[in-house]
C-alpha cells in the first residue's frame, strides 16, 4: 500500500490547489471594500464541499453489509448574517457605514450639509432651494433627513442528498457512483430601513403647484416606495422573502481507492438551476440559488487514517475535499450607475429631447424621469470560476464522530455586459429644470457642479447648464455606464466549523444523527460574516 502514497498525495494536491489564473476582471482588488453596489450574489447553502453537506455522510453508502450501495440524508439548516456594517457599506454610497452613520439627504446646495440631494428622489418641499441656487428662507428651514440601513439576511431550509454506488469491484475497492442533492431554502432579506427627518422643509409642495401627472414626496421613506419607480425600490417595512429549490446538483464519480487506511475519489457534475433570477425591482432582493446560472463542476476527495487504537475503538482521519465550479452566462436585470457617480442610478433624467423640450416650453422646473427606470437594464452576467476546499480532522470513538475543519471559498468577480444595444437618448436634468441638462452633475448637490458655469474650449465655450438646442452634448452614451456597479466583486471567504454525530448499527441498518455549526468570515465586505447551524439524519440501504 505504501507505493500508492506518493500518487495519492499528488492527486490530492492537484485537486485542491487548482485555481484559475488571475485576470483583469477576476481575483484582484481584495484590499478595498465594495460600495454603492446595486446587487450582491450570496453563495447558496448546502452545496458540495460545504460543511453542512459533507459532515458525517461521506462513505455511508458502503456501510450496510449486503446492501445495494445506497445512502440518503435529510438535513435541516438555518443561518443569519452577523455584520450590518459590511452590508451597509456595500450598498450605501461613498463608503458610508449606514448602519452606524446616516446617509444624509438635503436640499440646500448653497451650504452643503448632506451627502445626497433629496430632489433626485422626488422629494420637493415648500421651503426649497430656488433654481438659481439661492434659498428663499433661512437654510435651517430646508429639508434635511438621515437614513440608516442595517441590511441582514436570514435563511432556513431542508437539504436532501442521495448517493448510489454501481459497477463496483469490492475486491479492489473501486467503482462508480452517482449522487443528486438539492436544498429547499427560504431566504429573507431585510434592509431595516430607518429615516429620521431632521427638518421637513415645510412639508411637501402642494399638488396644485406641480405639473400635471407629477408626484412629489415628503420624505425618503415614501420616495423609496414610489409607484413611479419600476426598479430599485427599498422595502422599508419587513423583509423581502423567497422560497424555492436552490438548484439541483447532479454528480458522477469514481472511487479510485476505498481501502483502509486510504480513500480517493473524483467526480464531475452539473448544476441545474431551479432558483430565481434577479429582477432588480428592489435593492437587496431575495435570491434563492445561483441566480439561474447553469454550471459544471469537477473535484476530488482524499482521506487518510492518521491514528488508530483498536483496543479503544478509536481513530483519527484526515480528509481534504475540493470542488471546482464554473457558472455560465445568463441574462438578468441589474441597475447601473454612471461612471464616477455613486448612486447615480437614481439621478434625475430627461428621457429624450422631446421630454426636455416639453419642460422648456412649459417652463417646468420639476418634471423628470427617475434614472432608475432608464439605468436598469437587461445584462449578460457571467459568474465564471469558483473554487472550494474543505480540510477536516475526524475523531471516531465507539460510534461517536467528532469533526472539526476549515473551509475556503474563492470566486472571481462577475463579468457584466449589456444584453441589448444601448439607446443614447437620455440626459441628466439640470438643477434648474426647464429642459436644461447638465452632464457633469452627480448625486451630491455640489454647488460647483449644479450652478451656471462656462467651461473654456478651443473652438467655443461649453456652457452649463446645457440649453435644449445643444441637448446632444449631454446625451448618456454606453461608455458612460458603470457596469461594475452592478457586479458582485471577487470573493475570498473562510469558514470554521464543528460537527458531532452518533452512528447506529441496529439490525444491520446503519443510520446516524448529527448536529453542527459553522462561522464564515472575510477581510472585505463583499463576503458577509454569518453563522450556520444544522441537524442531519442519514441511513444506508
Amino acid at each position: 500500500m505504501k507505493r500508492y502514497t506518493p500518487l495519492l498525495l499528488l492527486c490530492a494536491l492537484a485537486a485542491t490547489l487548482q485555481l484559475c489564473a488571475d485576470d483583469n476582471n477576476s481575483l484582484k482588488s481584495w484590499t478595498a471594500d465594495a460600495t454603492s453596489k446595486s446587487y450582491i450574489a450570496f453563495k447558496p447553502p448546502y452545496q458540495p464541499m460545504d460543511p453542512e453537506f459533507l459532515s458525517t455522510f461521506r462513505s455511508l453508502n458502503h456501510a450496510k453489509e449486503d446492501g445495494i450501495g445506497g445512502s440518503l440524508e435529510v438535513a435541516l439548516f438555518g443561518g443569519k448574517t452577523t455584520s450590518n456594517s459590511h452590508l451597509a457599506r456595500y450598498f450605501a454610497p461613498f463608503g458610508i457605514d449606514a448602519a452606524e452613520t446616516p446617509i444624509v439627504f438635503g436640499d440646500d446646495i448653497g451650504i452643503q450639509k448632506f451627502n445626497i440631494l433629496a430632489q433626485h428622489f422626488g422629494v420637493f418641499t415648500v421651503n426649497e432651494t430656488d433654481p438659481d441656487g439661492t434659498n428663499p428662507t433661512n437654510q435651517n428651514d430646508l429639508f434635511l433627513s438621515q437614513v440608516f440601513l442595517k441590511p441582514r439576511q436570514s435563511m432556513v431550509g431542508v437539504g436532501f442528498h442521495w448517493k448510489q454506488s454501481f459497477w463496483r469491484n469490492a475486491e479492489k475497492g473501486r467503482g462508480w457512483w452517482m449522487s443528486i442533492s438539492f436544498p429547499i431554502v427560504q431566504v429573507k432579506n431585510n434592509m431595516h430601513f430607518h429615516e429620521n427627518v431632521v427638518n421637513n422643509g415645510g412639508g411637501v409642495v402642494p399638488q396644485d403647484q406641480l405639473p400635471e401627472g407629477f408626484v412629489a414626496y415628503p420624505n425618503l421613506t415614501a420616495a423609496f416606495q414610489q409607484e413611479g419607480w419600476n426598479f430599485g425600490k427599498i422595502k422599508v417595512d419587513g423583509s423581502l422573502k423567497k422560497t424555492r429549490v436552490a438548484d439541483i446538483d447532479l454528480r458522477f464519480g469514481y472511487e479510485w481507492l476505498q481501502d483502509d487506511p486510504y480513500h480517493l475519489e473524483s467526480f464531475i457534475g452539473l448544476v441545474i438551476p431551479t432558483g430565481n433570477r434577479p429582477k432588480a425591482h428592489h435593492l437587496f432582493e431575495a435570491i434563492v440559488g445561483n441566480g439561474g446560472h447553469v454550471g459544471v463542476e469537477w473535484g476530488a476527495v482524499y482521506s487518510m487514517k492518521i491514528w488508530e487504537c483498536e483496543e479503544r475503538e478509536a481513530m483519527i482521519t484526515m480528509e481534504h475535499s475540493a470542488v471546482n465550479k464554473y457558472l455560465f452566462k445568463r441574462e438578468q436585470v441589474r441597475s447601473l450607475d454612471l461612471k464616477y457617480k455613486p448612486w447615480s442610478r437614481y439621478i434625475q433624467l430627461y428621457a429624450n429631447l422631446e421630454a426636455a423640450q416639453a419642460a422648456a416650453n412649459a417652463e417646468d422646473i420639476y418634471s423628470f424621469t427617475p434614472g432608475i427606470n432608464i439605468l436598469t437594464q437587461e445584462v449578460d452576467v457571467t459568474p465564471g470560476y469558483q473554487f472550494q476546499l474543505n480540510s477536516a480532522f475526524i475523531f471516531d470513538w465507539k460510534g461517536f464522530e467528532l469533526e472539526g475543519g476549515f473551509n475556503f471559498f474563492a470566486r472571481r468577480a462577475e463579468i457584466i455586459k449589456l444584453a441589448n444595444t444601448w439607446t443614447p437618448a437620455a440626459a441628466i436634468k439640470s438643477f434648474q429644470g426647464e429642459g436644461l441638462t447638465n452632464p457633469v452633475r452627480d448625486m451630491t448637490g455640489n454647488p460647483f457642479l449644479e450652478l451656471t458655469a462656462t467651461v473654456p474650449r478651443t473652438n467655443q465655450p461649453f456652457i452649463l447648464p446645457v440649453p435644449v438646442a445643444n441637448y446632444s452634448q449631454s446625451i448618456i452614451q454606453a461608455t458612460d455606464l458603470d457596469l461594475n456597479s452592478a457586479a458582485t466583486p471577487a470573493v475570498l471567504a473562510y469558514t470554521l466549523y464543528g460537527n458531532l454525530a452518533y452512528v447506529f448499527n441496529i439490525h444491520e441498518w446503519p443510520f446516524y444523527f448529527s448536529a453542527g455549526g459553522s462561522y464564515t468570515f472575510a477581510h472585505e465586505n463583499n463576503v458577509i460574516d454569518k453563522w450556520t447551524a444544522w441537524g442531519k439524519f442519514g441511513f444506508a440501504f
